[in-house]
């Protein structure tokens, strides 16, 4: 949804067919029940520690071309992510701590990165207080597990009955940075490629 109201700004991501259909230049993985089985990784922080430890094991039995574009993992800044920017800082053999506004190059075309420079915000934090102020079926917004299910919807709610179905009315602008991002680490993996080496 953002990248489509967006379209102007990001037209090496995303472009307007002929149809009025969109062409996207960048893919999202969905997180199946057949993806969690064939690659052994499941939701939250534990799945993305297995996910990193697979790829680095597995990448290196491929020898050929390949790896023409990155593979980006985009973060939560929040509690969650605490055990990830660990093993950033000691496979990377960082000093300093992890900065939410770099992206990190891991091992060969996987990178990470995070979704909100603030400390402690998810996601979902990027779009503005207008956004979070609009209710559905009389509730308002709460992405806690705790929420009153009486006055309150899910995120999940908030994804599909809010973004949406009003994504021709939501600012998006708070995305921003991220899909900047997404665009310097296609530009440094393409870098790389080019002039042969890996970090």
């Amino acid at each position: 949804c953002a990248l489509r109201q967006l379209e102007n700004e990001y037209g090496n991501l995303i472009q307007r067919n002929d149809d009025n259909d969109y062409s996207f230049n960048i893919r999202f993985f969905n997180l199946s029940n057949n993806s969690k089985d064939i690659f052994g990784i499941s939701t939250g922080t534990s799945g993305l520690f297995n996910l990193l430890n697979m790829y680095e094991k597995n990448i290196k039995t491929f020898k050929g071309q390949g790896k023409e574009y990155p593979v980006i993992i985009l973060l939560d800044n929040d509690s969650g992510a605490g055990r990830i920017k660990s093993i950033i800082k000691n496979k990377l053999n960082l000093n300093k701590s992890i900065n939410p506004k770099k992206c990190y190059n891991f091992i060969d075309n996987l990178y990470i990165m995070f979704a909100n420079e603030i400390k402690d915000n998810a996601i979902e934090d990027l779009f503005d207080k207008k956004t979070f102020k609009i209710k559905v079926d009389g509730k308002l917004f709460n992405s806690a597990k705790n929420m009153d299910i009486k006055k309150e919807y899910s995120k999940y709610v908030f994804a599909k009955k809010v973004i949406e179905a009003k994504q021709n009315e939501i600012n998006f602008n708070g995305f921003k940075p991220v899909f900047d991002k997404i665009i310097s680490i296609i530009l440094e993996n393409k870098l790389k490629r080019n002039h042969g080496y890996d970090k």
